[in-house]
């Protein structure tokens, strides 16, 4: 769907867009620059829906928070709290000019990393920046994404051309004939790991439901948020494990505390200030990596880093939650135990907010922040010496968490316990999964074919610019790389039906066979089904035939216009000169389309999908899909069955063999984009 918007919406936009141009410099732009230098919080302190945040934070601002330049993270603690403070001031303006004022103001005057993170987190939740969109990270922050070999040649490039008086583009391309930083198993899963959209989307993930931010505050309690949290890591993994097969790899290993950790990690990027990321050695233990905070830091008062103490209470958190699983009950505080049945719709977000310590926790401090400190433990970074000085490992910052291979270690570990707590539901049966009346028929696919395809980001941000070359946007620098995709695809769901009803069909990939050529039993394979869309339908008695379009997949995204194509589009609409669109392939929460397939192989890998039509079962609030997100309105989804319905509970071993349901085997055949029509 897309939808036209108005000129002053096009303005609003294109003004986000300049906050983030050249963000690791001093802006430029003048009618910003003028904000910057004169506007006051505490001069405008009434026009802030809660005076006490702004005065908390001008408190903090005028003690001296992280320098600019500064490496930040929000998994430290004294970073945590000025990034939250900052959001505070953000989200609580009261009107659109007081938020963009005090934005204007922040970008020169806050450390600039926490200045994007606190900002894409206020636009995602403002409700009148609904459907604004945020240049992509992978283009305001190029330094966690493109190696720093290709950073140095940008930055090299224009100091060498000098001063421009009018616009230069500098196109920049990988060089993939380079060998690899050590050679090693998880090398061959780099372009998956490292995919620009794919590091994106769980950055997007993580800037829609921060951690510490609450449930009532941005609605995001509607959202099922613990078990969005969960499903959003399953399919993660899901499909992570589909791509480890595409490339003759095992499944994924669970991270253990006392073993030495098997796989090695060489970061290729820096950050901004040139500082390095931390590496991590093949066959090394944890404990040689992180020797505790000093004795400035103490996480929440209550405990530091040290390697012994780290495990212990990972191993007391882990047995907490344990004891939940098997009890039936958790601590909501020290001496009130709370019931947590299955049959209660609440009690899954519950149960997910207990292991991942977010705000809505009810016992944060007793089931304790497990991923924090395992992040913390299993990244490679050294004890900081000083809460500014900090010298974080890939696994602390979302931008660049998807590409250590330690990540899906232990998140798999995580995982397992949501799965026992599932396996602790009523199985289903074939009565619970039947759509009475509703028959799927057949289902034909077109063939299945993937390829790299060349593709261009706007890396600007990596160079110095003059005032002139700023404000007048002389200087552009692609970089030209190239990422898995697959040909468009569609498939024809045939069904017979008794009834007329409206109805949902489910659409899953999954492996047939395990790396060593056994066919999976449907129990042992359920966690490995990726979810590639929902369709809506009306079915109407007799026969009906339905069409999937890969292009057009429910939750999925497209990749966004580089910076460069989209700024001169908001330009072009802001003056009245173009109509501007906007459309909901182009929203932040999407899962990138042409990830939908894992990669194949030359010969045709053999995959399986599943099919389920099942009765629509209506969510109950409605949001505009186009021009709003949906995050808080409790209305992101299809409709209201669990995530990953039907694969959610243990599979009773007949109980998929029912009319409504149908397993297709299908090939997916990987091919160079030159021979990308010769399929067998």
């Amino acid at each position: 769907k897309t939808q036209t918007v108005d000129k002053a919406f096009v303005q609003k936009q294109k003004d986000i867009y300049k906050l983030f141009k050249y963000v690791f410099q001093k802006n430029a732009y003048s009618d910003q620059a003028a904000v910057s230098s004169s506007y006051s919080m505490i001069d405008n302190i009434k026009k802030y829906k809660n005076a006490d945040y702004v005065k908390y934070f001008w408190s903090l601002y005028e003690k001296g928070m992280l320098p600019k330049h500064k490496v930040f993270s929000i998994f430290y603690e004294p970073h945590q709290k000025e990034a939250i403070a900052l959001y505070n001031v953000f989200y609580y303006a009261e009107d659109w000019d007081t938020f963009y004022q005090t934005a204007v103001w922040a970008r020169d005057h806050v450390n600039e990393k926490m200045f994007i993170y606190a900002l894409t987190t206020a636009i995602y939740h403002r409700p009148d920046t609904q459907g604004m969109a945020v240049p992509p990270i992978y283009e305001t922050n190029p330094y966690y994404f493109v190696e720093d070999y290709y950073v140095k040649e940008a930055y090299n490039w224009k100091m060498q051309m000098g001063k421009f008086n009018g616009p230069k583009v500098k196109v920049i391309s990988h060089n993939y004939t380079y060998p690899p930083y050590g050679y090693y198993t998880e090398n061959k899963m780099d372009y998956f790991t490292h995919d620009f959209a794919l590091n994106q989307y769980y950055y997007n993930f993580h800037m829609d439901y921060p951690f510490w931010l609450g449930g009532e505050d941005a609605g995001l309690t509607k959202d099922k948020r613990g078990s969005l949290y969960y499903y959003f890591h399953q399919q993660l993994l899901a499909r992570y494990y589909l791509e480890r097969l595409s490339n003759d790899m095992g499944s994924i290993e669970v991270y253990d505390y006392y073993s030495k950790f098997p796989v090695p990690f060489y970061p290729k990027f820096k950050h901004p200030n040139g500082v390095e990321f931390p590496t991590r050695s093949p066959k090394t233990y944890s404990y040689e990596f992180y020797k505790g905070d000093a004795d400035y830091y103490h996480y929440n008062g209550h405990f530091n880093y040290s390697y012994p103490y780290m495990v212990n209470k990972l191993e007391d958190y882990e047995r907490r939650i344990r004891d939940v699983i098997d009890m039936k009950y958790y601590y909501k505080s020290s001496d009130s135990l709370s019931p947590i049945y299955e049959e209660k719709p609440d009690d899954f977000d519950t149960f997910s907010s207990l292991i991942t310590s977010t705000y809505d926790s009810p016992n944060p401090t007793y089931y304790g922040p497990m991923e924090t400190v395992m992040r913390k433990m299993i990244g490679g970074a050294p004890s900081p010496a000083h809460a500014y000085h900090i010298y974080p490992s890939a696994l602390e910052l979302y931008e660049t968490t998807l590409k250590d291979p330690a990540f899906y270690m232990y998140q798999k570990r995580m995982l397992q316990f949501y799965f026992d707590y599932q396996n602790q539901y009523p199985h289903y049966t074939s009565q619970d999964l039947m759509f009475s009346g509703v028959s799927i028929q057949n289902v034909h696919v077109d063939k299945l074919l993937t390829y790299f395809d060349h593709h261009e980001i706007d890396i600007s941000n990596v160079v110095g610019v003059t005032d002139e070359e700023f404000e007048k946007d002389y200087v552009t620098v692609m970089f030209k790389h190239r990422h898995l995709t697959h040909k468009p695809f569609t498939y024809k769901i045939y069904i017979k039906s008794e009834v007329q009803a409206d109805a949902v069909i489910r659409v899953f990939i999954g492996p047939k066979y395990n790396e060593y050529g056994v066919e999976f039993n449907v129990n042992d394979n359920r966690m490995n089904y990726f979810e590639i869309n929902k369709l809506y339908v009306k079915i109407k008695e007799g026969d009906n035939y339905f069409v999937g379009n890969s292009s057009d997949s429910y939750g999925t995204s497209y990749d966004p216009k580089p910076f460069k194509y989209a700024y001169e589009y908001m330009q072009k609409g802001a003056a009245g000169q173009q109509e501007y669109t906007v459309s909901d392939f182009e929203a932040h929460t999407g899962f990138p389309n042409r990830l939908l397939l894992p990669k194949g192989s030359p010969q045709g890998q053999t995959f399986q999908m599943f099919f389920m039509v099942s009765p629509y079962q209506p969510k109950g609030y409605e949001y505009d899909i186009v021009t709003a997100s949906g995050v808080g309105s409790g209305q992101r989804y299809c409709d209201d069955f669990p995530f990953g319905y039907p694969f959610n509970r243990y599979i009773e071993p007949d109980s998929f063999d029912v009319p409504n349901i149908y397993f297709k085997d299908v090939k997916i055949f990987h091919r160079k984009y030159d021979e990308m029509n010769k399929v067998d």
